[in-house]
């Protein structure tokens, strides 16, 4: 891995504290200075790896660690695990006793859900889950 190559791992394993005084001011500021940017280092080095539209959604958190761990929770939840999970929800719902526009709401929601796993379904098959799941 480049991070690892480079000695920048660690700002993505752990959160990297500042907090050793040395007792001189001007040590302790270089060093923070020096912590920042190879912090900053590694952040831009994961960043240069994503696509636009996942870059768009971390590319505002502060650290490197920040990223990865937001990364590992985007990619966990588009598994195929979730993606399944999500599917059975969607083709499982049926209209209770509630009002019809909480019922659209659900399936709606349960569509969204799919879309967020990389599962996208068109408008007919949300139209098509609608009336299927409706009474007779």
């Amino acid at each position: 891995m480049t991070l690892d190559c480079r000695g920048l791992d660690q700002f993505v394993l752990e959160d990297i504290s500042r907090d050793i005084d040395t007792g001189n001011s001007i040590i302790d500021r270089l060093q923070d200075s020096q912590t920042d940017k190879l912090a900053k280092r590694a952040k831009s080095i994961i960043c240069l790896c994503l696509s636009d539209d996942i870059l768009s959604s971390v590319i505002d958190l502060p650290t490197a660690r920040a990223v990865f761990l937001e990364l590992c929770a985007q990619y966990e939840r588009n598994g195929r695990g979730s993606r399944i999970q999500a599917w059975h929800l969607f083709w499982s719902l049926k209209k209770g006793p509630e009002a019809i526009s909480s019922y659209v709401a659900k399936v709606v929601t349960a569509s969204k859900d799919l879309k967020a796993c990389g599962r996208e379904l068109s408008s007919q098959d949300i139209i098509d889950k609608v009336l299927e799941g409706l009474p007779p």
